[in-house]
């Protein structure tokens, strides 16, 4: 089992703000991790630091062996680190089938792979984006961090306000991800309650 992903030391935050503060963190293949905790904790920031996005303030970052620490989220992402933020970030003026066309990378992720993971999405593929609803949206969010082909997936607090039907579909979808797939997820959520049972759990 090889070594994905190695934080050391991390310190970052936003402006003047340290969020972050020594932070060791080592994930490997195949491996995933579900952090847990209250609002202002530090999770979402964690993975927006893993992308790049926040004032690195020291310590390293590396991915798949190398130091990625100075590397734009761009780079990161095309290295092969998926993301998908709270606010989902889809196109919403486009359909559901360019939104994940616009940005697909070769690999075993196919456009029609990701509408077998995700039906809901198959039958919507030309709606456009604001014509979905916010759990559309979010299976949306994931298929397109899909379409890049990553070997680690973020994934920040993909189930919260979404309706109980909706989260049972994005569990079952986590669960094929990381049993049926063995991709590494490292998922962001307050409470534990919504895994109980958690078909994610390996």
């Amino acid at each position: 089992m090889s070594e994905l992903l190695r934080l050391t030391k991390l310190c970052a935050g936003y402006g003047e703000a340290l969020v972050l503060s020594d932070i060791d963190l080592v994930l490997q293949e195949g491996q995933s991790l579900a952090l847990l905790g209250r609002n202002g904790a530090g999770k979402t920031t964690l993975l927006n630091s893993i992308m790049g996005l926040t004032r690195w303030r020291g310590g390293l970052i590396a991915w798949l062996g190398q130091d990625v620490t100075r590397l734009r989220a761009d780079q990161r992402a095309q290295a092969g680190i998926g993301w998908v933020p709270q606010e989902r970030n889809i196109f919403k003026s486009l359909s559901v089938e360019e939104n994940l066309t616009a940005i697909w990378r070769p690999g075993p992720w196919t456009v029609e792979r990701i509408f077998a993971m995700f039906p809901r999405l198959a039958e919507r593929r030309g709606n456009m984006g604001n014509q979905l609803s916010g759990g559309e949206q979010q299976m949306l969010a994931m298929g397109r961090a899909l379409a890049l082909n990553p070997r680690l997936l973020l994934l920040d607090e993909p189930l919260e306000g979404l309706a109980p039907i909706i989260v049972e579909e994005l569990l079952a979808a986590l669960g094929r991800l990381i049993k049926d797939e063995g991709l590494s997820v490292i998922l962001v959520e307050q409470s534990a309650k919504k895994f109980c049972p958690s078909p994610i759990k390996r």
